[in-house]
């Protein structure tokens, strides 16, 4: 006996744009183009990671040129500075990723529990740097 495959043929849908991240709760406010103010709920793995999820529409802001994956950054919390931290770019998605340095995670594992939302402003500043700041989002 013979077995015969089932063909199914498929349309072709005209190529897209990657599709955009889901944005549950959060609020993307671009001033211009030298700032941005971004609202993060936060989840167990982030606090405990010590990791903010941006969106892919954040990297170029971070890119130093279309092959970088990573930056550092100064990050600001409580008036304290840090010059360990840094943002990533995720693969495949261009997410952009900051990553907290050790210190700056111990702060963030005391100040934040899950499903908090932090507020993340990022500047550039003069000599191509960018200082991110972090702050708790009052409820």
């Amino acid at each position: 006996s013979s077995t015969r495959k089932k063909t199914t043929t498929k349309t072709k849908s005209p190529p897209s744009s990657k599709p955009a991240p889901v944005v549950q709760n959060n609020v993307v406010d671009v001033e211009n183009d030298d700032q941005f103010t971004y609202v993060a709920t936060l989840k167990p793995l982030h606090i405990r990671k010590g990791f903010i999820n941006l969106t892919a529409q954040h990297w170029p802001f971070f890119a130093l040129n279309a092959r970088s994956g990573s930056r550092n950054v100064t990050l600001c919390y409580e008036g304290k500075i840090d010059q360990e931290s840094s943002v990533w770019r995720l693969q495949p998605s261009d997410m952009a990723r900051i990553v907290l340095s050790e210190t700056v995670q111990e702060w963030f594992e005391h100040q934040f529990d899950a499903d908090d939302k932090v507020r993340v402003v990022v500047a550039k500043l003069p000599n191509e740097e960018i200082q991110v700041t972090l702050s708790p989002l009052a409820q």
